[in-house]
């Protein structure tokens, strides 16, 4: 169990392509988040996981592997919106919460207000 700090992205404002602490969308959040965890989640401007051939390629080039359910700190979420196509990416912390940006800024929820529209789940290997 990796425990990492995140208290000072926490209220951080939304930021269109944001990825810095001047602003982050929920991307760059998910980037610094897993950097800290020591992982390298590529910056990529063409985030088209609704593409199965994309999200396939994109998926390959990383060191996961796709499972149901978070488990481990660290895990990558992908959230589906309301009508079921991915829109959302957080970041598992542990003890049932996620930290994410939304149009709110930056905040750590509980993973069960999310629960059904958790699309893929990514373990880093």
């Amino acid at each position: 169990m990796k425990i990492i700090n995140v208290d000072d992205l926490v209220g951080i404002r939304y930021k269109n392509n944001g990825r810095d602490k001047n602003g982050y969308d929920c991307y760059g959040l998910a980037i610094e988040v897993c950097k800290r965890f020591g992982n390298n989640l590529p910056d990529i401007s063409e985030m088209n996981f609704d593409n199965e051939a994309r999200r396939k390629q994109i998926v390959a080039s990383l060191n996961v592997k796709e499972k149901k359910i978070p488990s481990k700190e660290g895990d990558v979420l992908l959230i589906n919106n309301s009508l079921g196509q991915f829109s959302h990416i957080g970041v598992y912390l542990g003890d049932e919460k996620f930290i994410h940006c939304n149009l709110f800024g930056v905040h750590v929820d509980k993973i069960r207000e999310y629960e059904k529209r958790i699309a893929r789940v990514y373990e880093w290997l």
